[in-house]
């Protein structure tokens, strides 16, 4: 069984609560008003699945190194992500799956150097 250290845990968890709370706040700023279950809201800018999955595939890339564990999450979170990028009404634009890309490697680097 492989044990998952707690710094990529708290990756993944923080770059998904980085995401949620940009998007609530662009959400808040756009339409002048704030309502908690945004925090909730699945789509717009930044995706927050895409921030999760780049967290978690960075993180483990810098703890592990390269490994099985390692490859297949990044094959699996490039399938996820490409698979979230069309423009149906759920799904992302290519810009708000780059910003949470880029939300989720901050967040790797920053938690992994950290701890």
């Amino acid at each position: 069984m492989v044990k998952l250290p707690i710094q990529i845990l708290l990756a993944c968890a923080l770059a998904w609560l980085l995401a949620q709370t940009a998007k609530v706040i662009l959400l808040a700023w756009k339409q002048k008003t704030f309502k908690a279950s945004w925090f909730a809201k699945q789509g717009r800018m930044p995706s927050s699945h895409s921030a999760v999955l780049a967290a978690l595939s960075l993180a483990l890339l810098l703890q592990e190194g390269i490994s099985s564990l390692s490859v297949a999450s990044l094959v699996l979170s490039v399938a996820i992500i490409r698979h979230l990028v069309h423009k149906g009404p759920e799904g992302h634009t290519f810009p708000e799956v780059l910003v949470g890309i880029a939300i989720g490697f901050l967040c790797a680097v920053f938690i992994t150097q950290l701890l």
